[in-house]
Formats: structure tokens, sequence, C-alpha cells
């Protein structure tokens, strides 16, 4: 698996557990921080997917030239 379908998943994954918390959130306030914690994963995962794919273009943008 490459690092761009790893993170493909990894972000499937970190979704996923964002809707399992969020429906326990309200009969357990304390999974907030966990929540919150998914959240800036989630983000973070997503920034990297953001740089592979300025990476691609960059090299697309050289190999036509």
């Amino acid at each position: 698996m490459d690092a761009t379908n790893h993170n493909a998943f990894l972000i499937a994954r970190i979704e996923r557990a964002l809707l399992d918390v969020a429906c326990l959130l309200e009969e357990h306030p304390a999974l907030v921080v966990i929540f919150e914690r998914l959240e800036a994963e989630l983000a973070e995962a997503r920034s990297k997917n953001d740089s592979y794919a300025r990476a691609r273009a960059l090299l697309a943008s050289r190999s036509t030239n």
C-alpha cells in the first residue's frame, strides 16, 4: 500500500471513529477530549493528503516542460 492509499484508509478510519465518539458524547461528556483529539488527527491526515497532491502536481508539471 503506497502512502496516499494508506493515508486515505487512515482518514476513513478516523472519520468512522469520530462518528462513533459523537454518538457516545451525549451520555459520556468526558469523551470530548477523545473527540477533539480525533478532529486534530483528521486535520493532520487531510493536510498530508494535500501535500501528496501538491507533490504529484509539481512532478506532473515538470514532466510536461
